[in-house]
């Protein structure tokens, strides 16, 4: 699938909705939002309208299983159920089974399944689900509404209210046909609440968080957002028996199931495949259950493995950036053909424009460009889903923003774990200095000083301290008047009080960072302008097995020793050691040594050149102005920077940033920030 769009009237515009012009207008509003959404080519919009006039739903699909007409959303059971789903479910064959008794299915597509398990379960339907979904299901025996969103957040929803109508939508700019008046919302933008909350950079636009659901009751103005599921981590105080040997076969066979499910498309499936461990294992995994399956059929291995197919994005500029040469090596082990595009600095120039407006959102990096890029070449060569690593790194601990809080306090769960307490004290003040430093271009200059009061609701660890800066900005003095904020701050109050409490009292220090980065960092901006928007503005789905529920909840309880190692020979960590043991079996010698390395693109571009010629357009007096919250003589002086002498890479990722802005402004029409009238 490709998106969903939701209407709901609420009861002030009870009247207005039961004449046939309402109707003619609605259809043609869902029509306009769902041709809103990315670039969807030839796919069909799906609408249904409620008799009354009251509900509609409607889906612009991207057929992945059963190609049909059957296939097609919205669905609808013979009890008044209608739903539209974007995403993927995945259930066996016996499971599905079982809910004929409960609804009568009218093809093969896996996303049928939620108005059957709905009939089954009612609203706890959603924690039967696997996989990556973001669900509109409207019961009008019960005038029931409800709106989910996946564990992760892999695919999106936001709703807002526009006069008196409530509107849901896969992307912002789906509401633009329902005359929504975009406006930035100020506050988000200055203390990142947007991305460690339900806002989004828009006023009034929400998103649904991962793991919720949101209802509606007869059409009122009052909405309940309740969450189903949540990360949950071991007591750190108590022991795990299990052998080492034990843990690493049950992750193994858990990623190879999760892969294997992922697998299962009515049409080509391909792999993202860079110099990491994430991707290689996925490839080294799927190339064995694609070698069984067609054993199994009678068919030589070697010609099914021809229609397997992986990407790549290189850099040319720098080629520390560069991962083209170890993802070929990879491909060339495991038999696989490997499709590399090259990035230059005209091709992120020529792409920087779409790439935002997908986004919905900035990103002080043009990794999201590259990722633009890479999804359309996918797309070019046919390929409708692609298996990605995403999420590997926030459970088997591969960023280096947790190795303070990994030695913060001992593992008392691995009974085999050693460290003299003052060289682990030593360890932590040294990791947690050095980390402080952040990626190359993001200095602490925009980032508050250490906040007590982040550091005590989380248990002292150092991660409300270390997460990536992403909003880089000098804000015009009138911002002023939203009174003193602390991105720090708002990291620690992302979760509620109960979960603060197993912070405090319950969980090992890893863990918590675990669970912040998940809730902020992973669906607000990997898993968005690294993941799914990037890979649907060229119709193509994501699905990355790292995060499927059945293995992510066994690797939470693993013992925290187990994902970071310590060797006291070398007195290194080597992060995610369990996962580089469970894929031993499927990767290099050369990956299962490599320290990870983030995707990032080339930072520093010279005066002249493509990009300096863009960002002269953008980033203009007139322009920065139009945005109405940013100090415009900071930005000139900050531009100049960024292209002086060799370069300032703090300055250019703050050039990126305003020009991302400057972008949403123009192609969304959104109004000028002003200081509130209060």
């Amino acid at each position: 699938m490709c998106g969903i769009t939701a209407v709901v009237a609420l009861d002030h515009v009870a009247q207005s909705t039961l004449n046939s012009q309402y109707r003619s207008r609605l259809g043609h509003e869902i029509q306009g939002s769902l041709s809103n959404i990315y670039h969807r080519g030839p796919d069909a919009h799906g609408i249904w309208i409620s008799d009354d006039n009251r509900v509609a739903l409607g889906s612009n699909r991207l057929a992945i299983n059963d190609l049909s007409q059957s296939g097609e959303q919205p669905f609808h059971s013979e009890h008044g159920v209608h739903a539209v789903i974007n995403g993927e479910i995945y259930m066996s064959s016996e499971e599905r089974e079982t809910l004929k008794k409960f609804h009568t299915f009218k093809g093969h597509s896996d996303c049928e399944v939620v108005v059957a398990l709905y009939r089954k379960y009612g609203q706890d339907f959603l924690s039967k689900l696997r996989g990556e979904f973001a669900v509109c299901l409207y019961d009008s025996e019960r005038q029931v509404f409800l709106a989910a969103r996946d564990r992760y957040g892999i695919k999106p929803l936001f709703w807002t209210v526009v006069d008196h109508r409530l509107l849901f939508c896969s992307e912002a700019k789906g509401f633009l046909p329902f005359d929504w008046n975009p406006k930035w919302d100020v506050r988000s933008l200055i203390d990142d609440s947007w991305l460690h909350s339900e806002k989004t950079i828009f006023h009034g636009v929400h998103k649904i968080r991962p793991g919720y659901y949101l209802t509606c009751d007869s059409f009122s103005e009052h909405t309940e957002r309740r969450k189903y599921w949540d990360l949950t981590y071991p007591d750190r105080h108590t022991p795990d028996k299990r052998t080492e040997d034990e843990m690493v076969t049950e992750v193994r066979n858990k990623l190879i199931e999760a892969i294997e499910l992922r697998l299962h498309a009515d049409v080509p499936v391909g792999f993202y495949l860079s110099g990491g461990i994430d991707s290689a294992t996925i490839c080294g995994m799927a190339t064995l259950a694609v070698e069984g399956w067609s054993r199994k059929s009678g068919l030589d291995p070697a010609e099914i493995k021809k229609r397997l197919k992986c990407f790549c994005i290189g850099f040319e500029e720098e080629t520390r950036f560069d991962e083209g040469p170890i993802a070929q090596r990879t491909a060339d082990m495991l038999g696989l053909e490997l499709i590399t595009d090259r990035m230059n600095e005209a091709k992120f120039a020529e792409n920087f424009s779409d790439a935002t407006y997908s986004s919905e959102h900035h990103n002080p990096d043009l990794n999201y460009i590259g990722k633009f890029a890479l999804s359309k070449l996918a797309h070019d060569h046919g390929v409708k889903v692609i298996l990605s690593g995403e999420g590997s790194d926030e459970h088997f601990g591969g960023y280096w923003q947790f190795h303070p809080d990994f030695l913060r306090e001992p593992d008392e769960t691995y009974t085999t774990y050693q460290l003299d307490e003052n060289r682990r004290a030593r360890l932590t003040a040294g990791l947690e200095a050095s980390s402080k430093a952040g990626y190359e271009g993001t200095s602490s200059e925009f980032t508050q000083t250490s906040s007590p009061l982040a550091h005590s609701l989380l248990n002292n660890t150092s991660i409300s301290s270390l997460l990536w800066t992403v909003t880089m900005a000098d804000f015009a003095p009138w911002t002023s008047c939203y009174g003193t904020l602390d991105r720090q701050e708002m990291r620690a109050h992302n979760p509620d009080i109960a979960t603060v409490n197993l912070i405090q009292n319950t969980w090992h220090p890893l863990h918590t960072s675990q669970y912040i980065w998940t809730k902020s960092i992973l669906p607000n901006l990997i898993l968005t302008c690294m993941g799914d928007r990037m890979e649907m503005a060229h119709s193509v789905e994501g699905r990355p097995p790292f995060l499927d529920h059945h293995l992510t909840e066994y690797v939470n309880h693993l013992p925290p020793s187990v994902k970071i190692k310590y060797d006291p020979q070398t007195n290194r960590l080597t992060e995610k050691w369990i996962l580089r043991e469970a894929a031993t079996p499927f990767i290099s010698d050369e990956l299962y040594s490599r320290k990870k390395h983030p995707f990032s693109a080339p930072i520093l571009y010279k005066r002249g050149g493509p990009l300096h010629a863009m960002l002269e357009e953008l980033v203009t007096r007139e322009n920065v102005e139009q945005l109405g919250f940013l100090d415009g003589e900071m930005v000139e002086r900050r531009f100049e920077a960024a292209f002086a002498g060799e370069g300032d890479p703090n300055a250019m990722r703050y050039v990126f940033t305003v020009a991302q802005w400057v972008v949403l402004s123009q192609r969304f029409g959104i109004e000028k920030a002003v200081a509130p009238g209060w």
